[in-house]
C-alpha cells in the first residue's frame, strides 16, 4: 500500500483510486462497457431479488457510515482542527455521500417496482426449463407454481402476495381480461398460459390483514351472484364462439372488473371429443394468496351434455381478487 505522504484528503484519495485501478483484480477489460451501472448488474444477475438487493443496501449504508467517520478524522488531522476548513469540508464529504444514498435507495426502489410483470413470468418460465415440463398434469403443474412462488415472494416491490393460474392450451380455448397493474397474461409458455395476480398487503400488519379478508369475503359474496346470472345465460349458449360467448355475458353480468372489484377473469373451454362420451377434465392448477384460509381466486363452473347427439362442453370461470 501507499506510504506517501499527500497535502490534503482528495490528493490521498486520489492516489488511493489510482493505485487501485492498476491491481488485476479490479482492471476493466477494454471490451468491457464503460457505462457499467454496478446497481443494475446487481439487479439483473440476482433476478431482481428484494432481499438480496435490501442486504446489499444495508450494507453500503455501513460503508457509508464509515466512510463518514474517516472524512472526520482526516479532516481534522489535514487542517489541524481548524474548525472552519473541517465543518467545510466533512460538509462536502457528507452531501455526496447523501446523494450516493438517496440514489441508491431511488434506484433500488424503480428497479424492483418496475420488475412487474416481466420478471415475474421470466421466473415461471424457467421454472418450465429447468424442471423439463412439456406436457404435465395438474399436479405438476402445482409443483411448478409452488416453486416458483417461493422466487416470486421475494421479487420486486415489497408487501405484495401473489396467486398464479396456469392452464394447458390447444385442446382447451382460453379467454382473459384483466387490469395490467394487479393481474398480467402471458400465452405460450411452453404450451400453456399464465396468469399472475397480485394484491398490495403488508403480512406483518394485522389490521391491513383483517381489511384484505373482509374485501375478499365480500367478492366471494358477489360471485354467487355472478353465478346465478352466469348459469342462466349458460343455458341459452351452445357450441358458439368463445368470443360471442363473453359479448352476451358482458351483456348481463354487472360490472366486474375494477379497481374494488375483481381485477381480472379468465374463462376456460373443453369439449368433448365425441357425442357419447364426456367432455374429461381441464388441465389447469392455481395457486392462491397463501397468508390466508379464505382464496383469492372464485371459481365457477358449467357443463352442458349439448342434446342427443351434441358434444359436451365444460366451462370454468376463475375471478381474481
Amino acid at each position: 500500500m501507499m506510504s506517501k505522504n499527500f497535502p490534503d484528503f482528495d490528493s490521498a484519495f486520489d492516489a488511493f483510486f489510482t493505485e487501485l485501478s492498476l491491481k488485476n483484480s479490479i482492471n476493466i477489460d477494454d471490451e468491457e462497457p464503460h457505462d457499467l451501472c454496478m446497481l443494475h448488474e446487481l439487479l439483473v444477475h440476482t433476478n431482481f431479488n428484494r432481499v438480496r438487493a435490501e442486504a446489499y443496501a444495508i450494507s453500503l449504508r455501513d460503508h457509508l457510515i464509515d466512510i463518514g467517520y474517516i472524512a472526520a478524522i482526516c479532516s481534522n488531522l489535514t487542517f489541524h482542527g481548524n474548525e472552519k476548513q473541517m465543518t467545510k469540508y466533512t460538509t462536502q464529504i457528507a452531501d455526496e455521500i447523501n446523494l450516493i444514498a438517496i440514489h441508491t435507495f431511488n434506484y433500488l426502489c424503480s428497479s424492483l417496482a418496475n420488475a412487474w410483470p416481466n420478471v415475474f413470468h421470466q421466473i415461471i418460465e424457467e421454472k418450465f426449463k429447468s424442471l423439463e415440463i412439456t406436457s404435465p398434469s395438474a399436479r405438476v403443474l402445482g409443483m411448478l407454481i409452488d416453486s416458483a412462488l417461493q422466487v416470486i415472494r421475494e421479487t420486486g416491490e415489497k408487501n405484495y402476495q401473489y396467486q398464479i393460474m396456469i392452464a394447458k392450451i390447444g385442446v382447451q380455448e382460453q379467454y382473459y381480461e384483466g387490469l395490467l397493474n394487479y393481474c398480467s397474461y402471458k400465452t405460450g409458455v411452453y404450451g400453456h398460459n399464465v396468469i399472475i395476480n397480485r394484491i398490495n398487503l403488508n403480512l406483518s400488519d394485522f389490521t391491513s390483514i383483517e381489511l384484505q379478508d373482509g374485501k375478499i369475503l365480500k367478492l366471494r359474496n358477489f360471485a354467487l351472484k355472478l353465478n346465478s346470472t352466469l348459469k342462466t345465460e349458460m343455458d341459452e349458449i351452445y357450441n358458439k364462439e368463445t368470443s360471442y360467448i363473453v359479448r352476451q355475458l358482458k351483456k348481463k353480468l354487472p360490472i366486474f372488473i375494477s379497481d374494488r372489484l375483481f381485477k381480472c377473469w379468465t374463462m376456460l373451454r373443453l369439449y368433448g371429443d365425441h357425442w357419447w362420451s364426456s367432455c374429461g377434465n381441464l388441465t389447469y392448477a392455481k395457486r392462491s394468496y397463501g397468508y390466508a384460509e379464505l382464496s383469492g381466486i372464485a371459481s365457477l363452473r358449467y357443463e352442458t351434455k349439448g342434446g342427443k347427439f351434441g358434444l359436451c362442453e365444460k366451462f370454468l370461470f376463475n375471478f381474481f381478487m
